[in-house]
């Protein structure tokens, strides 16, 4: 669909000063990854191109089996949180993941993305365990609604864990909006309890 280079730039949380989007915008237009659409007086719009879909998809994963080397080695931190896996099918395993979610984006700490990690042992530090084909943005999305209070933002992604061995890690990423904090508890949950609020040490 067509869209503003405006736009991506702020669902993306850039800033437009220093980096004028349509330049961008053109940019990738002679690299065949987008169409543009300039117009007169009015917002130019931009929309991807088959070359620009295909481009994105495999570089997304690419550039996340690189990252994950690098938070592997540097483990849990204000920011990062692994799991061995993700389990919403009961109300104390659902308050529990929106507990992780909120505990990070409530945590003040530099830049804007948390990320929660899944599929690797909390003792070893080694992947383990693939994670579920259940788990689904809309599934995330539907538990965080359910449980918190304003529900933070999320991203999921599923890559290739890095050896090639076919292994999927689940990569939850965690938007920090400090208009929306304090994320809290919505409702009762296993051990969690309606109110609470959350943050990592």
């Amino acid at each position: 669909e067509w869209t503003t280079a405006e736009d991506v730039f702020a669902d993306l949380g850039w800033p437009t000063t220093g980096h004028e989007p349509l330049n961008v915008a053109q940019s990738l237009e002679r690299l065949g990854y987008v169409e543009t659409q300039l117009t007169s007086g009015g917002p130019n719009r931009v929309r991807p191109t088959y070359t620009g879909v295909v481009r994105a998809t495999k570089a997304v994963p690419t550039e996340w089996q690189s990252r994950l080397n690098g938070m592997v080695d540097e483990w849990e931190t204000t920011t990062v949180e692994f799991k061995r896996e993700l389990e919403l099918g009961s109300p104390a395993k659902g308050a529990e993941f929106a507990h992780d979610v909120m505990a990070l984006a409530n945590t003040k700490a530099s830049g804007r993305e948390r990320y929660l990690v899944v599929g690797y042992d909390p003792k070893t530090h080694d992947f383990t365990t693939s994670v579920s084909t259940a788990i689904t943005q809309d599934r995330l999305e539907d538990v965080l609604n359910e449980f918190s209070d304003p529900a933070p933002q999320v991203r999921y992604s599923v890559v290739e864990y890095p050896s090639g061995t076919g292994g999927l890690v689940g990569i939850i990423e965690v938007r920090r909006d400090p208009a929306l904090v304090p994320h809290r508890m919505k409702r009762d949950g296993g051990k969690r309890k309606a109110s609470e609020v959350y943050v990592r040490h």
